[in-house]
């Protein structure tokens, strides 16, 4: 209040620095790791929530990148089972009923 009576509203002032960091304060390695807002960046779009032509190139490199990792997967698999087999049919009777047996 004033010496007058009046009274007066009076505003906080706005703080123009950023808040500090948490993870720094406390040395937490993998808080600093994080990408800022704590959430994880998923690499963009998997086919929904398409609004631009960015996210769309985005959905369609990561779908690339998934059937590549598909395919040598599947080759990765395709070599072990020929490895296998080739093994199998090298070993002798009683090597091969040793291996079912153990």
């Amino acid at each position: 209040m004033k010496a007058d009576g009046k009274i007066v509203k009076v505003r906080k002032a706005s703080v123009a620095e950023a808040p500090p960091n948490l993870a720094e304060i406390a040395g937490n390695d993998a808080a600093k790791e994080k990408p800022a807002g704590g959430r994880r960046n998923r690499g963009g779009p998997s086919g929904k929530n398409i609004r631009s032509l960015a996210d769309l190139q985005k959905a369609i490199k990561k779908a690339d990148r998934v059937k590549q990792n598909a395919q040598t997967q599947g080759k990765i698999g395709e070599l072990r089972r020929e490895r296998d087999n080739s093994r199998k049919q090298k070993m002798t009777r009683e090597e091969r009923r040793a291996l079912r047996e153990s």
